[in-house]
């Protein structure tokens, strides 16, 4: 049986393939890119899938889950910014895919660079909610009606900047490995999909305990785990 390599190693065959500099780089923005990825994805398992989900959630705690929400729909905007920024900001460098240009082979630099152009684009508004939003708090936008508002965002805009991204590093994996990396497939266990199915469980429960309740038909057991089960 085969086992997974530690991240050393995982580092290690990228050099291998692709040189010391481009090969560590490399490795560092697709460990980024599958981050990106895997957030999105609990986003949208959470609260862009159906009805019957958002209603789940608002029932078990909404409060909390507006929080989520909100946490896991900024920090998908800031991963996007992050990996897309300039490879540096004033005379600090950035670890962002505008530095692979510089990296790669010749023969592979148009489409890295077209590559770049496109996602740059499709990041705008990302960029927007950031520096207006996220990590700064604009004055007009906050007390000035006629500020232009912040850019709208949609789950299409985030899944068009997420799919460029994993189309630029996977054509450079193309190039010196001969593999591509599926970033949208995330398979590991406790994601936020299991959670939403336990939540299920327990909606649907205390559904059946209502019907009991409104019929005056309660067992002990059901006395029992309501008040006395708590942790």
């Amino acid at each position: 049986m085969s086992r997974s390599l530690d991240a050393r190693e995982v580092e290690q065959q990228y050099v291998a393939s692709m040189g010391k500099a481009l090969g560590q780089v490399y490795n560092r923005l697709q460990s980024e890119c599958t981050l990106l990825n895997s957030t999105w994805q609990q986003f949208v398992e959470l609260f862009a899938t159906n009805e019957k989900r958002l209603e789940v959630l608002h029932w078990s705690a909404h409060y909390f889950f507006k929080v989520v929400q909100d946490v896991f729909l900024e920090s998908t905007l800031l991963r996007i910014c992050r990996i897309s920024d300039p490879a540096a900001t004033h005379s600090k460098g950035n670890l962002s895919l505008d530095r692979l240009p510089s990296l790669v082979d010749d023969v592979i630099r148009p489409d890295v660079e077209a590559a770049l152009m496109r996602i740059h684009a499709a990041a705008e508004f990302a960029r927007d909610w950031r520096n207006r939003h996220i990590a700064h708090h604009d004055f007009a936008l906050a007390f000035d009606e006629t500020a232009v508002p912040l850019a709208p965002v949609t789950r299409k805009k985030i899944d068009a900047a997420i799919q460029e991204i994993g189309i630029l590093l996977n054509v450079i994996e193309q190039h010196y490995r001969d593999a591509t990396t599926a970033f949208h497939r995330l398979i590991a266990p406790g994601q936020a999909d299991d959670l939403v199915q336990l939540l299920n469980d327990a909606f649907v429960e205390d559904e059946s305990f209502r019907e009991r309740l409104r019929t005056h038909r309660l067992t002990e057991a059901d006395l029992h785990k309501k008040w006395n089960e708590k942790i």
